[in-house]
């Protein structure tokens, strides 16, 4: 059913009004999962690439699709990829040194995303977009913190502005300056699973249909 990143900032966010805090948080824990699974392979296993136009959204039992797994790994030296900056470690200079701690990093970014409806810096246009982890702080000091959220997220359920700042928090951890301050992917996922842990659809990792194109 196409790219997160599409329904994000595609057609001038029209499509957003479809992504309910129900269905962005069983988002995020189906792109943490896939992520948590690779790094369980050993310290040299990592995605690399973590971006929400590499997440796909489907209407199977599976809710996301994850690509671009390891592709730095896969193309020659000889081949030029760049990252996208607004979601690149600062800590990462090219694609073929991304570790499990960029990954993390990069996830951060992506929840961020989720988060504010914001795309990164330079994740569909050259200097466009916003550095979102500096975002963030700014916004921290001169900004109540539920101006951070997408508008298009209903802030009237108690249940959901708590759980949506408990992940802002995770963010903050996973988007820290120096890698070993940052946590495991396990940590990360099991933290996502705690905070929305009464959605039903988080548990089974099921996006109906019907929460993303309703009628």
């Amino acid at each position: 059913m196409g790219s997160l990143a599409f329904r994000l900032h595609g057609n001038e966010g029209i499509s957003k009004g479809s992504l309910t805090w129900e269905v962005r948080s069983s988002i995020a824990y189906g792109v943490a999962r896939p992520i948590e699974f690779l790094h369980s392979g050993g310290s040299n296993f990592c995605h690399g690439n973590i971006r929400s136009s590499n997440v796909f959204l489907t209407d199977f039992s599976s809710g996301v699709c994850l690509s671009e797994s390891s592709i730095a790994r896969i193309l020659s030296p000889d081949t030029k990829l760049e990252l996208t900056a607004g979601y690149r470690a600062p800590e990462v200079t090219n694609a073929y040194i991304v570790s499990q701690k960029s990954d993390i990093y990069s996830f951060g970014v992506f929840l961020l995303e989720l988060l504010t409806g914001k795309a990164p810096l330079d994740a569909f246009t050259k200097n466009k977009g916003v550095d979102l982890p500096k975002f963030i702080s700014c916004m921290f000091q001169e900004k109540p913190i539920l101006d951070v959220f997408d508008t298009m997220i209903p802030e009237h359920d108690q249940n959901n502005v708590e759980q949506m700042v408990q992940l802002l928090q995770l963010v903050v951890c996973c988007t820290f300056q120096y890698p070993d301050k940052r946590p495991s992917m396990a940590a990360v996922t099991n933290q996502i699973r705690d905070t929305c842990s009464d959605r039903p659809s988080l548990l089974t990792g099921n996006i109906q249909k019907e929460h993303l194109f309703p009628h």
